[in-house]
């Protein structure tokens, strides 16, 4: 009976040693196979690129990336575990899968890692080109103005009412005849041939062009085999920490994305700084004269003088005041006469006025060099 007791509790003993065994070695396979799920190897935190190799490339531009996504709006993604994965295979027309990289001007960029080994393109995104300033010189004096002579206007009733002739122009130093009609009359004042102002220079001025971000991209050393994913789809490893984590294909031209794919956030970069620049502005020119006049002194010594005869020799009446330009409102007889004859004694006086100037619009475009751009497709995550 004793001896039973003791066989009963050594099984049980074994059976209790058997079970621990078989959940130790059960949770070490958990273990094992958790590990293979989560793939840490490779994961390194985010360089801030102050250990990046290779040429550091100058000048300083403003982010103006053209990449575009679906409600992804931002390059830079949180750091976090990277490992191999699967996507869809190059199309044709286009290399890939390859990691990206993109960064800020003046910023050294990284070598290509370890997993993407070969550089298969470097080059610039982000085009900033301000348009020209564009100023124009002032314009000259106006050439070619001149004042018309005023103009006699004789009327047939006593208080200017009645025109009863053309106007009669008045010139310098020249005895003039009044219509015979004239009862009473008004001189009108000279009026400003207005003249043209040459069109003035043109200062162009171009702001330096600038690239926001410099572009690498790199191929994997090794062509990524299906492995286990799927039909037309490859195993690529993940890109190295200083590059997006994001996986790319890329193809000459601006062209679109390929559709039914995963390669939907696009940009579009350039193999060398090469442009074609046609910047400038438009021709300077003057507007017509403005603010000149023709105008007659207001003072003892006025310019028009009566006669009373054609050699206009004998003042039309002694003493009699001769008339400012132009006459306001209207002259009546002098004695129930008018004067038949007038005489301008001087020219009126000449103020061209000023030309504002115009024109000096900004003009052309910068446009990448043709053939250097390519368009790189990339994956959103």
């Amino acid at each position: 009976m004793q001896r039973g007791a003791r066989d009963h509790r050594g099984r049980g003993g074994l059976l209790a040693r058997l079970s621990l065994g078989i959940g130790i070695a059960g949770g070490a396979i958990g273990l094992f196979d958790c590990s293979l799920i989560l793939d840490w190897r490779d994961y390194t935190p985010a360089s801030n690129g102050t250990d990046w190799d290779g040429e550091a490339s100058t000048g300083a531009g403003i982010d103006s990336s053209s990449a575009s996504d679906a409600g992804v709006g931002s390059d830079t993604l949180p750091d976090g575990p990277r490992a191999a994965r699967c996507v869809s295979s190059a199309p044709p027309g286009w290399s890939g899968p390859l990691a990206l990289y993109l960064g800020d001007s003046g910023t050294p960029v990284p070598a290509c890692g370890s997993d993407y080994a070969t550089k298969v393109f470097d080059g610039f995104e982000g085009l900033n080109a301000p348009p020209a300033s564009c100023s124009c010189a002032p314009c000259g004096t106006p050439q070619g103005s001149s004042c018309t002579p005023p103009n006699l206007i004789a009327y047939s009733d006593l208080g200017c009412g009645m025109p009863c002739a053309d106007p009669v122009p008045l010139l310098v130093e020249s005895c003039t005849a009044s219509p015979q009609c004239t009862r009473s009359f008004k001189v009108s004042g000279a009026t400003l041939d207005a003249g043209t102002c040459a069109p003035s220079t043109v200062s162009v001025t171009t702001q330096q062009l600038t690239w926001s971000r410099l572009a690498r991209a790199c191929a994997a050393a090794v062509s990524p085999t299906s492995g286990s994913c799927k039909t037309n789809e490859v195993l690529a490893p993940a890109p190295g920490p200083s590059f997006e984590p994001r996986l790319c294909i890329m193809s000459a031209g601006e062209v679109s994305c390929p559709t039914s794919s995963e390669y939907v956030r696009s940009y579009t970069v350039y193999a060398d700084k090469g442009v074609q620049d046609s910047r400038g502005c438009s021709p300077c020119s003057c507007e017509p004269p403005t603010g000149g006049s023709c105008s007659f002194p207001r003072m003892s010594g006025a310019p028009l003088a009566a006669y009373s005869e054609s050699m206009c020799t004998q003042p039309f009446i002694q003493g009699l005041p001769i008339f400012t330009i132009p006459t306001s409102p209207c002259v009546p007889p002098v004695g129930l006469q008018t004067p038949p004859y007038f005489k301008l004694i001087q020219s009126a006086g000449l103020d061209p006025g000023s030309c504002a100037p115009g024109g000096g619009q900004p003009t052309g475009t910068v446009t990448a060099a043709a053939g250097s751009s390519m368009t790189m497709c990339c994956t959103l995550l």
